[in-house]
């Protein structure tokens, strides 16, 4: 019976065989996989599809806007473990984590927590990275100084709402760093009558 195998290169005294042998081990993160009790579940995949035919972000968007190899649920968190998180934080976020992936697979993989756990890294790696740039900290501690207020926020969109074009159109903020975060942006569209002042006409009328 023939034994199929690597067994190395030719020894001594073989008429066949290779002078020399090489054996490549491709990890691709499998290791980093593999020691989280949570993430480890990503490598019980058997290629199956199932999650790719029940998750209706798959059905609605394709397999080409997850621009990677694998695509779907299991793109979905299979992409950022191998490439790394940096590369591709979008991934997990391609989900409406309805659960269906999961009741559909073979293998019982937890693909919506495992989402939200690489949802979890992803916020981190960003409140680290804004914590370390002066400028982005500034920022949230503006937005937050006024969001905290129902007055600070109905005055600044009042203010914004005269500023407004009434139309979307692109942001153009030519002072870096700010033009980084705008070349891609639109400016939304603002109501002309904020719902804050509808609901207090409304109530007067009533």
């Amino acid at each position: 019976m023939y034994e199929l195998g690597y067994r190395g290169p030719r020894r001594s005294g073989e008429l066949d065989g290779p002078s020399e042998f090489y054996l490549v081990l491709v990890d691709n993160g499998r290791t980093s996989m593999l020691s989280d009790p949570l993430l480890s579940q990503t490598l019980f995949c058997i290629r199956c599809g199932a999650c790719l035919s029940a998750c209706p972000v798959y059905q609605n968007i394709g397999g080409h806007a997850y621009g990677s190899t694998y695509c779907g649920p299991i793109g979905a968190i299979l992409t950022p473990q191998l490439d790394g998180l940096s590369e591709a934080p979008e991934h997990p976020f391609v989900s409406s984590l309805c659960g269906a992936c999961s009741e559909t697979c073979p293998v019982k993989i937890e693909i919506p927590h495992i989402l939200l756990e690489l949802r979890a890294r992803v916020k981190k790696r960003h409140t680290d990275r804004a914590s370390r740039i002066p400028v982005e900290r500034f920022g949230f501690r503006i937005w937050s100084y006024i969001m905290s207020s129902p007055q600070r926020y109905e005055r600044m969109s009042r203010w914004l709402r005269r500023l407004s074009p009434g139309k979307i159109q692109k942001m153009d903020l030519p002072v870096p760093p700010l033009s980084r975060w705008t070349e891609e942006r639109e400016r939304p569209e603002l109501a002309p009558t904020p719902f804050r002042e509808l609901y207090e006409s409304e109530r007067t009328k009533a």
